[in-house]
């Protein structure tokens, strides 16, 4: 067994005996995946407040457009669930005032 396979297993409570399927590996893979990607965006998220800047905003929105298109990869049917007001195939309002970082 791996190191990563343990650091896996480890991560999520799993018994280190035992052989796991490719597939229940890339399972746990994704979710590692969508958990990081998840923390950006809520980093992101929270970093709003009422004295939020029009470009603070703009940026906000492009992390989580960001976010959608990353976790759409692994699991698009979660993608659209945690982001449903997100549509990945039409330009944001102000063409992304964020872009540019």
């Amino acid at each position: 067994m791996s190191e990563y396979e343990i650091k896996l297993r480890n991560q999520f409570g799993l018994p280190l005996e035992g052989n796991l399927c490719e597939k229940c590996l890339k399972r746990l893979e994704n979710r590692v995946i969508i958990d990081n990607v998840l923390a950006i965006n809520s980093s992101a998220q929270t970093s709003l407040g009422t004295d939020a800047t029009e470009m603070d905003k703009a940026n906000a929105y492009y992390v989580a457009r960001k976010a959608k298109a990353a976790i759409a990869q692994v699991d698009p049917k979660y993608a659209e669930s945690c982001f449903p007001d997100i549509d990945l195939k039409e330009l944001p309002p102000e063409a992304y005032l964020g872009e540019r970082l």
